[in-house]
């Protein structure tokens, strides 16, 4: 029986051992090369509920939170000999066969969209598994759109096509957006005026003594009434 951390045997090579007399008539073994630290098992503990793998299966993906020493460190507790990461259980599910697998995602179907992608973003994945996350998820992918190759019109394009780009883009941004609301304002204010017109006729008209209403009267309300709901209606979808 081989103790735990010892190299296996190998069965030496005839064709090496040829001119070379056996010692006894006995097979001789020579150890393989093992690197144990790969096969080390560690414990991932996600909110209470435990998982085990192997350091080689996180290894895969180095640029990860699980795959890189240096930053899953921070989650070790040396007390229980464990990572603890108080984050989404059902979640982790699909994280752990996403190196398991090699690089596939697959949201599970009892976890939202919107977890399971701040999921994808805490761990680390990087950005071709979200991209292809958010493929299979239906997502459009915008396409990108190229820059103008001469200067001038490439600081033009920025400064209003792309606010982040800098201090003064957004700038140009807020302007833009106050420049649309006053547009909105001065486009409500004749349906105010109508409003306030109808509404001082409709007055005028309460304060005149009673009269025998005709059906031509009747008729004229309503259709004062409708204007005024017309009104109304453009004022809310305007604002």
């Amino acid at each position: 029986m081989f103790l735990h951390g010892m190299s296996l045997p190998k069965l030496s090579n005839p064709e090496e051992d040829a001119g070379r007399a056996p010692q006894g008539g006995v097979v001789t073994f020579e150890p393989i090369q093992h690197d144990h630290d790969f096969c080390e098992r560690v414990v991932i503990n996600v909110s209470g509920l435990k998982y085990e793998t192997q350091l080689r299966t996180l290894n895969q993906f180095p640029e990860t939170l699980l795959g890189d020493p240096s930053r899953r460190i921070r989650y070790f507790d040396p007390l229980r000999n464990e990572y603890f990461f108080d984050r989404n259980r059902p979640s982790f599910d699909a994280i752990l066969y996403y190196y398991q697998s090699g690089g596939r995602l697959r949201r599970p179907v009892n976890v939202p969209l919107d977890v399971f992608s701040e999921e994808i973003k805490f761990y680390e994945l990087g950005e071709q598994a979200t991209n292809k996350f958010r493929e299979d998820e239906g997502f459009i992918k915008e396409e990108e759109k190229p820059l103008p190759s001469n200067e001038r019109q490439r600081k033009i394009w920025l400064l209003f096509e792309y606010p982040e780009s800098s201090q003064a883009a957004r700038v140009v941004a807020i302007i833009s957006v106050d420049v649309m609301n006053i547009i909105d304002i001065i486009a409500i204010i004749p349906y105010f005026i109508t409003l306030a017109t109808v509404v001082a006729e409709e007055e005028d008209t309460l304060n005149l003594p009673r009269a025998p209403v005709s059906p031509q009267d009747k008729s004229t309300n309503q259709a004062m009434s409708l204007a005024i709901l017309r009104v109304i209606r453009l004022v809310s979808a305007k604002t």
